[in-house]
This record gives C-alpha cells, structure tokens and sequence, in this order.
C-alpha cells in the first residue's frame, strides 16, 4: 500500500484536500508557509493502527 500512497516524486497521497499558505520562498521544491486541510477525497481513514475511521 506504501508504494501505491507515496509517489516517484516523494509526494504522500492520503486522500485529504489542502491548501498551502504560501510565503514565496523560491528556494524550496515544494510549497512552503501552512497546510490547511479543507476536505477530503477518499471517505475511509485508516490509522497508523489499521483502524478503519
């Protein structure tokens, strides 16, 4: 399940909807300021446990 969340370019798919907070670094690959979740795609979690929220 790893390999099918996490893709070639190191990016975590979790099904969760975000947006970034922007401070304009130009030095970073990725986003960079605050992540605020706002929603989510997939409609099942399933924790670090293996419990089914």
């Amino acid at each position: 399940q790893t390999a099918e969340t996490i893709d070639e370019e190191g990016w975590l798919h979790s099904g969760d909807v975000a947006t970034f907070d922007d401070n304009n670094r130009t030095d970073m690959p990725a986003p960079s300021g605050f992540m605020r979740i706002t929603g989510r795609i997939k409609e099942l979690i399933i924790t670090a446990g293996g419990e089914n929220v």
